[in-house]
């Protein structure tokens, strides 16, 4: 099982896809960075905003990750993939609707339980969903048709070890990159809106680059896990053959 080359897969395509749609990454983790960015500094406003701001995080999210999923698996340019036809959306929103609630779940829990058990144990979860549902988000978003749940579950199931390693992997590169961002951040000068002062900006810079970079690379680990399981998307190359 060649780990190594399902990581190199993953740093080729996140570079690819980031080197021409870094704006969509960006514009997907805005929201909650603003919104983490504030509710630092104004605790008292209480949970409902920032879930809004979360809610529209997990909905860009799952629109990048469709983007993510066409431009890899069709070796489609970014405007190609952009261009999204009706029939794919029926098929993809089943699943895009699941993806957006169980994300509005975690960052609920996120929001109201910071511990960091909770952490953990959230992003288990959410790590092993990915992995059990990669087919089926990879099939919903490439056609001719959508393996569903079930099928998904019984596909991914038998290389859930081999998955749950690369998620794994992933995280450690976040743990060390934060750690990295906090130690040494990007000296900005503070700012101050609407009475509010910002002295991390440099700081919340680096998360916000960092962690759309990751949110892709984690996007394109789902693809890596769902060709592993057996998906074979038209035009692109069999990964299962590879790591077998």
């Amino acid at each position: 099982m060649r780990i190594g080359w399902a990581l190199a897969f993953v740093w080729h395509e996140s570079w690819a896809f980031l080197s021409r749609g870094w704006w969509l990454a960006l514009l997907a983790g805005m929201p909650f960075t603003l919104s983490e960015m504030v509710r630092w500094r104004q605790a008292a406003l209480g949970i409902a905003p920032f879930l809004a701001a979360s809610s529209l995080t997990a909905l860009l999210d799952t629109c990048l990750f469709l983007v993510v999923i066409r431009f890899v698996t069709g070796g489609l340019g970014l405007r190609q993939a952009l261009r999204v036809d009706a029939v794919t959306l029926r098929r993809f929103a089943p699943f895009a609707l699941f993806t957006i609630a169980s994300g509005v779940v975690q960052y609920y829990v996120y929001l109201t339980d910071d511990t960091l058990s909770t952490y953990l144990l959230a992003n288990a979860v959410t790590s092993l969903l990915g992995a059990l549902l990669a087919p089926w988000a990879v099939t919903s978003a490439t056609g001719p048709f959508a393996c569903g749940p079930r099928g998904s579950i019984r596909m991914a199931a038998p290389h859930i070890v081999w998955s749950m390693a690369i998620f794994a992997l992933l995280f450690a590169l976040q743990f060390v990159g934060e750690l990295l961002i906090e130690l040494v951040p990007l000296p900005l000068p503070a700012i101050t809106l609407s009475g509010m002062t910002f002295t991390d900006v440099g700081y919340d810079l680096q998360l916000l680059l960092f962690g759309s970079a990751l949110a892709v690379a984690d996007q394109v680990a789902v693809i890596a896990v769902a060709m592993r399981a057996g998906v074979t998307p038209d035009g692109h190359r069999t990964l299962r053959d590879t790591f077998s």
